[in-house]
């Protein structure tokens, strides 16, 4: 259960899997289906923010499992872009009717190319990026991270979900020159790590 990452046009369907609908890409489960979403959480329920926020972004949309928990925890938080680079997903889910959450917007766009020409500011950014189990390396590289703390508004709180084996003390080191990291939390071989800038970039 890894989300994909962006350049890469997956074989997507919706399937039953145990009496769940799931959006399957290349044969991996991406998302959950909405009314599923609550009941099988999974690491994107680690994901949710701890406060509402006004203007969020979250990089690797799929079928807007994250963007759903949201709105449950929070209600209404105004705007939410979610950027996913796959358009023939993003017109699968958007017939199921899994995009339908108050104030998302979902853009077609490569999640590494969006936040390097972006000027908007969010004060929550998710970045939930892979291909299988591959990890997009350029996640934990200074140039990206510094370009998500300039999109960044009080309280600034960025989280990630990264891949258990993928993640070592020393890869996380990038991250920690930018950002106080808050949580580090284990859901099965995911690593989710919530994390707030502290001073303006």
């Amino acid at each position: 259960m890894h989300p994909r990452a962006p350049g890469h046009a997956a074989a997507a369907r919706i399937a039953d899997d145990d009496g769940r609908q799931v959006l399957l890409a290349d044969g991996v489960i991406q998302s959950v289906a909405p009314q599923d979403a609550l009941a099988w959480g999974s690491y994107w329920a680690a994901m949710v923010p701890p406060f509402a926020p006004r203007r969020a972004l979250v990089l690797g949309l799929a079928g807007a499992t994250l963007p759903h928990l949201i709105a449950h925890r929070w209600g209404s938080v105004g705007r939410l872009v979610g950027v996913d680079d796959d358009a023939t997903l993003l017109t699968l889910v958007g017939d199921a009717g899994w995009l339908n959450v108050p104030g998302l917007e979902p853009v077609c766009a490569d999640a590494f190319a969006f936040v390097e020409s972006c000027r908007e500011r969010f004060e929550y950014v998710a970045v939930d990026l892979y291909r299988g189990d591959a990890f997009p390396r350029r996640v934990l590289r200074r140039r990206f991270l510094q370009r998500l703390s300039a999109l960044l508004d009080p309280p600034a709180w960025l989280c990630l979900n990264l891949y258990g084996p993928r993640v070592s003390p020393s890869s996380l080191e990038p991250l920690r020159t930018l950002f106080t990291v808050r949580h580090e939390m284990h859901v099965g071989e995911n690593v989710v790590v919530h994390a707030t800038r502290d001073s303006q970039p």
